[in-house]
C-alpha cells in the first residue's frame, strides 16, 4: 500500500470533501490502469453534483482551460498541497486533471521512465479528444517536470504540441535517482534525517529514471513558465535559472519563456505568483477567457506566459499566516463561535443556530495550535466571496426558510443576548444576533452584514461590521441573508493594526499606576521593616548567646534559656511527609519559571494578536522547564533522606498537570452536555496526555537525576538531634494554623487591584497587554511573599517551634485562598454570569488558577525562609549532644539512609 492511499480511497474523492471532482481510470497499455482525478471548474461545482462520467467528458469541451498536473515522486493524487492546486486552479474557471502513473495510488505497473510519459501522454490524447479547441496546458513539478518535458518531445514528433507548460521546481540533469526525488512538501524530514527515505514508501526506489530535461528543452518550442524557490535545499536555484537561459535560447524569445521566483522554499503553505499585464499571451479571439487574448492572430501561436493582473495565481490552503494580498485575492471570512454576551465562555458554532452559508465553495481549516483546540476556535468557512480590494455591492448569498423551531432557535438566541464572532486575516469582529423590541413580544433578527475593510498597501489592517436589514421573525417566512464589502485606504501600520482592540483607558487608568505605586512603597517598606526588626533583634541574640558561652555549665543551665537557638538540634530535620513536600516545592519552581518565561515573551512577541498563542506558548513552556521540577523537587528530597524517589519523581511530575486536566476533563463533560464549542476534542486529550507522558515525564526524570546527584547530599550547619525536642506550649496567635492563615494578606494586598484588571481581561472582553504592570506584579509578589514567610518563620522559631517547613510553604500558599475568595466577589458583582456551564467553569478554573498561584507562592516563601534560617543558624556557635563546640566553619551532615534499600539512588 502507498502512504497516502492507506488513509483515502482513491476512487471516492467526495469523501475528503472534493464534491466537483470526478475519478477516472484509464488503460494507456493493456495491463496497465492509471487513476486520475478530474476537477471541473468551481462555478460548476453545484452543476456536477450526482453527475456521471459522460457528463464529465462532455463538460471537457465548453472552452475553459484544462490542465493536465503531473505531482512529483512522494505520495499520490490525494496528497493535501495537489489538492490545494487542483481547489486554485478550479476556483479561476480551469479543468483540473491530476494523474498517478503507473506504480503511484492505485495505478498498477512498474513505475520507468518510459512508462511515466507513456501516461502522461495517454491523458493527453484523452482530453484532447474530448475537449475540441480549449487550450490544453500541463504543470509539472518535481518528477513532472521531467514527465513533462519528456511528453512534450513526444507530442512534437506526433506534430503537436502543449499550449502551455509550467515547470515547478525542475532537475536540470538528465539523470535522476530515487534519492533525489523528494516532495518539497516533506523535505524537511529529508534534509534532517537523510536515511528516513528508506523507511518510506517510494515507488522508484528499484529504478533509476533518465529524464534529459536540458535536452528536451532546447527541442521544445510551447511557451514556458518556470516556478522556483530561491532557498530550495533540494533543488539549487542555479538549476532553474540554468533551465531558463536554455529554454530562453532554445526558443529566442523573452516573452514565450518565464523565470518566477518567491523567497520561500516549496514546503511553505503560500505561493504567491503575481505577473503584470505585459507578460499576458495570446491566442484567438474565439475564446472568451480573458486570460489569454490573442498575441498574433494565429491559433497555432499559443502562449502561458503568466497570467494577467485580472488573475494571478494563489496557491493557499485557506491560511491567512503570510498576512499578504494581491488585487483580486480571496479574503476567507471565517465564522467562529457565538454564544451569550455575559457567559463569554458559554460558546457554540455559529452555524448552530439556523444561519445559512454562502453559495461559494467551503475552504477546510483545522487547528493550528494546540491553544486553538483548548481555546474551542470553531472556525468555519461563511462560503462569501471576498476578493482583496474588490468592492462588493449589497447582495444576497443565502436565504434562511423560517419554521417554527429555527424561529424559536433564534428568539432563545435574542432573549439571552448572543452575539457571534467571525475573523478576517485574524482580526476578530463581533456582531449581535438580533434585538427585541420594548415591549419584549417581537424579536427581530439583522440580515445584512455590511463590511468595510481597511487596506495599507498588501497587507489588511482594520476590519469593521455594521448590522443592518433588521428583519421580524416570522415562522414560515424567507429571510434573505445580505452581505455588502467596502475597501477604504488605511495610514494604520501592519504593526499596530491591533490597538483598536485594546483598551488604554481601561489598562492604564490611574488606579492601575497607583496600585502599582501603592505595591512598590508597600515593598519598600516592608523590606526596612523585616531588615530592621531581624537585623536588630538577631544582633541582640547574638549578643546574648556571645555572653552565655562565657557562663559555666551550671550557670547556662539556670539561666532563663529561650528563642530561635534552642530549636538549633532540630530546625533542619527533615519536614512531615517529604516526599508531597518536596513535589510541591519542585512544582511551584517550575510554575513560577513558567510564569516568568511567558510574561518575557509576551512582552517581546505582543502574543495577544494571534489565536491560542498565549496558551500554546505556556503549554510549550512548561514542558520544556520540566527539568526544573525533577530538580529542585529531587534534590530536597534527597537532602531530607528520601528513598522512594521514583514515586516522588512520578508525583512531582504529574501533580500540576493532573490537576489542570482533571478539571478540564470534568468540565468537558459539562461542555459536551451543552453542545459548546469549549469541548475538548479527543484528539486534543490525546495529545495533552502524549506530552505528559513523553515529553514533560522524560525532562523531569533528567532533572530529578540531576538534583540528586549534584545538590542532593544533606549539608545542614547544625547537627540534627536524635530524639525531636517537645514543642512547648505557645500563645494562641504564635500557632502554625494562625500564622498560615495571617500570613497571605499582605501579598494578596500587593496584587488584588491586578487580580481585577487580570479577571476582566479573561472573563470579559478585555485584551490584557500591559505584561509590564505584570511583570512588576511578580517582583513585587515575590519580594513581599518572601519578606512575610520569613518574619513567620521568625515567630515561630522564636517560640521554639521547628515546624517551619510546611508553615512557610502554607503561609505564603495561603495568598490563593484569599485570590479564590475574591473571585467569589467578583462573580457576583462585578459579571452577570449564569447558567451551569459558565458558573462551572468559572470556579473550576479559578480553583486551579489559585491552587496553581498558591504552589507558586508557596515554593518562593520556602526557598526564601530555607535561605534565611541557614543563613541564621551558620552564624551561631553551638554544642553538638558529645559536647564538642562547632564553629561557623564546621558543618554537621544529617545521618543518610542506607542507600542499600530499594529505590534509593546513588
Amino acid at each position: 500500500m502507498h502512504l497516502f492511499s492507506d488513509y483515502v480511497d482513491l476512487s471516492q474523492p467526495s469523501d475528503i470533501g472534493l464534491n466537483h471532482t470526478r475519478n477516472i481510470y484509464l488503460e494507456p497499455e493493456e495491463g496497465v490502469r492509471v487513476g486520475v482525478w478530474y476537477t471541473v471548474p468551481a462555478h460548476r461545482w453545484k452543476e456536477a453534483q450526482g453527475q456521471n462520467l459522460e457528463w464529465y467528458e462532455k463538460a471537457l469541451g465548453d472552452g475553459s482551460p484544462i490542465f493536465i498536473y503531473l505531482h512529483g515522486n512522494g505520495g499520490n493524487r490525494s496528497a493535501p498541497h495537489r489538492i490545494g492546486i487542483a481547489n486554485v486552479l478550479s476556483a479561476v474557471g480551469y479543468h483540473v486533471l491530476a494523474l498517478d502513473y503507473r506504480g503511484f495510488g492505485d495505478s498498477t505497473g512498474e513505475p520507468t521512465e518510459a512508462g511515466l510519459s507513456t501516461d502522461a501522454l495517454f491523458l493527453y490524447h484523452w482530453v484532447k479528444a474530448r475537449s475540441g479547441n480549449s487550450l490544453v496546458c500541463v504543470w509539472g513539478h518535481s518528477l513532472g517536470s521531467g514527465v513533462t518535458t519528456n511528453t512534450a518531445v513526444k507530442l512534437l514528433e506526433e506534430g503537436k504540441q502543449f499550449d502551455g507548460i509550467i515547470l515547478e521546481g525542475t532537475f536540470l540533469t538528465g539523470e535522476v535517482a530515487p534519492n533525489q526525488l523528494f516532495e518539497h512538501a516533506f523535505s524537511w524530514f529529508y534534509w534532517k534525517f537523510p536515511y528516513i527515505q528508506f523507511f518510506l514508501f517510494n515507488p522508484l526506489k528499484n529504478n533509476i529514471v533518465v529524464f534529459p530535461t536540458n535536452k528536451n528543452l532546447q527541442k521544445i518550442r510551447t511557451p514556458i513558465m518556470i516556478l522556483h524557490a530561491e532557498d530550495d535545499h533540494l533543488v539549487p536555484f542555479a538549476s532553474a535559472q540554468e533551465i531558463y537561459r536554455i529554454a530562453k535560447k532554445a526558443q529566442n524569445s523573452d516573452e514565450r519563456v518565464k523565470l518566477m521566483t518567491w523567497p520561500w522554499v516549496a514546503k511553505r503553505r503560500v505561493y504567491i505568483l503575481n505577473v503584470d499585464t505585459s507578460l499576458s499571451p495570446m491566442i484567438g479571439p474565439s475564446y472568451p477567457c480573458d486570460l489569454f487574448p490573442p498575441i498574433s492572430g494565429g491559433r497555432a501561436d499559443h502562449s502561458l506566459n503568466s497570467f494577467t493582473t485580472n488573475s494571478s495565481l494563489l496557491l493557499v490552503r485557506a491560511d491567512e499566516h503570510e498576512h499578504k494580498y494581491i488585487d483580486k485575492e480571496e479574503v476567507v471570512l471565517w465564522m467562529n463561535t457565538v454564544g451569550p454576551y455575559h457567559n463569554r465562555q458559554e460558546t457554540y458554532k455559529y452555524f448552530s443556530l439556523p444561519f445559512c452559508v454562502g453559495t461559494k465553495k467551503t475552504i477546510s481549516h483545522y487547528h493550528e495550535t494546540l491553544g486553538e483546540a483548548l481555546q474551542g476556535v470553531e472556525l468555519e468557512f461563511s462560503g462569501l466571496d471576498i476578493k482583496y480590494t474588490d468592492e462588493v455591492m449589497q447582495t444576497t448569498y443565502c436565504d434562511i426558510e423560517l419554521d417554527k423551531p429555527k424561529k424559536d432557535a433564534f428568539v432563545y438566541a435574542i432573549k439571552n443576548h448572543y452575539w457571534y464572532q467571525m475573523y478576517i486575516d485574524d482580526l476578530p469582529i463581533w456582531g449581535i444576533v438580533g434585538e427585541a423590541d420594548e415591549n419584549g413580544e417581537d424579536y427581530y433578527l439583522w440580515t445584512y452584514k455590511k463590511l468595510e475593510i481597511g487596506y495599507n498597501g498588501n497587507r489588511i489592517v482594520d476590519v469593521n461590521l455594521t448590522s443592518e436589514g433588521k428583519v421580524k421573525l416570522v415562522p414560515n417566512t424567507r429571510i434573505p441573508m445580505s452581505y455588502s464589502v467596502k475597501w477604504k485606504k488605511s495610514d494604520v501600520k501592519f504593526e499596530d493594526r491591533f490597538d483598536k482592540y485594546l483598551d488604554p483607558s481601561f489598562f492604564q487608568h490611574r488606579i492601575h499606576w497607583f496600585s502599582i505605586f501603592n505595591s512598590f512603597m508597600m515593598v519598600i517598606f516592608l523590606v526596612g521593616l523585616v531588615s530592621m526588626i531581624l537585623m536588630r533583634t538577631l544582633r541582640k541574640d547574638y549578643a546574648r548567646y556571645s555572653k552565655e558561652e562565657e557562663m559555666d555549665d551550671m550557670d547556662r543551665d539556670l539561666g532563663d534559656e529561650y528563642g530561635w537557638k534552642q530549636v538549633h538540634g532540630d530546625v533542619f530535620r527533615p519536614s512531615s511527609h517529604p516526599l508531597i513536600f518536596s513535589s510541591l516545592i519542585g512544582s511551584g519552581c517550575q510554575i513560577f519559571s513558567v510564569s516568568l518565561i511567558v510574561i518575557i515573551l509576551a512582552m517581546i512577541e505582543d502574543l495577544y494578536t494571534e489565536r491560542g498563542s498565549m496558551l500554546s506558548t505556556a503549554i510549550f513552556v512548561y514542558a520544556a522547564t520540566s527539568p526544573v521540577n525533577g530538580y529542585f523537587g529531587g534534590s530536597l528530597y534527597a537532602k531530607q533522606g528520601g528513598r522512594r524517589w521514583i514515586k516522588q519523581m512520578f508525583i512531582g511530575a504529574f501533580l500540576i498537570p493532573a490537576m489542570v486536566c482533571g478539571t478540564a476533563f470534568f468540565i468537558n463533560f459539562i461542555a459536551i452536555y451543552y453542545h459548546a464549542s469549549r469541548a475538548i476534542p479527543f484528539g486534543t486529550m490525546v495529545a495533552v496526555c502524549c506530552i505528559c507522558f513523553f515529553v514533560i515525564l522524560p525532562l523531569n526524570l533528567v532533572g530529578t537525576i540531576l538534583g540528586r546527584n549534584l545538590s542532593g547530599q544533606p549539608n545542614f550547619p547544625c547537627r540534627v538531634n536524635a530524639v525531636p525536642r517537645p514543642i512547648p506550649e505557645k500563645k494562641w496567635f504564635m500557632e502554625p494554623a494562625v500564622i498560615v492563615c495571617l500570613g497571605g494578606i499582605l501579598p494578596f494586598g500587593s496584587i488584588f487591584i491586578e487580580m481585577y484588571f487580570i479577571f476582566t481581561s479573561f472573563w470579559a472582553y478585555k485584551i490584557y497587554y500591559v505584561y509590564g504592570f505584570m511583570m512588576l506584579v511578580l517582583v513585587i509578589l515575590c519580594i513581599v511573599t518572601v519578606c512575610v514567610t520569613i518574619v513567620c518563620t521568625y515567630f515561630l522559631l522564636n517560640a521554639e517551634d521547628y515546624r517551619w517547613q510546611w508553615t512557610s510553604f502554607l503561609s505564603a500558599a495561603s495568598t490563593a485562598v484569599y485570590v479564590y475568595m475574591y473571585s467569589f466577589y467578583y462573580y457576583f458583582f462585578k459579571t452577570k454570569m449564569y447558567g451551569l456551564f459558565q458558573t462551572s467553569f468559572y470556579f473550576g478554573y479559578m480553583a486551579v488558577f489559585s491552587t496553581a498561584l498558591g504552589i507558586m507562592c508557596g515554593a518562593v516563601g520556602y526557598m526564601g525562609t530555607s535561605a534565611f534560617v541557614r543563613k541564621i543558624y551558620t552564624n551561631v556557635r553551638s554544642t553538638d549532644p558529645r559536647g564538642t563546640e562547632l564553629s561557623t566553619s564546621d558543618t554537621v551532615r544529617y545521618p543518610q539512609a542506607d542507600s542499600s534499600e530499594t529505590g534509593d539512588l546513588k
